[in-house]
């Protein structure tokens, strides 16, 4: 009777480590995906973040933009007095009659 007794504690020994082996084994490959998920995640963070930086760059500042209305405004005025002073030109015509 002990000896079968012994047979089966120890069977039952070995269950439960098959069964603590089969629960570590699953906490690992659990580990293993959320460690995978979240670098999928910061993956896709990162790409986000390096996108904002090129949107930025082709935006331009406010005071940018000021600065080149007032260049065109500039450009403009100068060219509205050459083109006045162009008209003013009068040349005289003979009358032919």
């Amino acid at each position: 009777k002990q000896n079968e007794q012994d047979k089966k504690d120890q069977q039952d020994k070995d269950q439960k480590n098959k069964d603590q082996k089969n629960k570590d084994q699953q906490n690992k490959q659990d580990q293993q995906q959320q460690k995978q998920d979240q670098q999928k995640q910061n993956d896709k963070q990162d790409r986000q973040e390096q996108r904002k930086p090129q949107q930025d760059q082709r935006q331009m500042s406010k005071q940018q933009a000021e600065q080149i209305l007032r260049a065109l405004e500039r450009d403009e005025k100068d060219l509205q007095k050459k083109l006045r002073a162009q008209k003013s030109v009068r040349v005289d015509v003979d009358k032919d009659w």
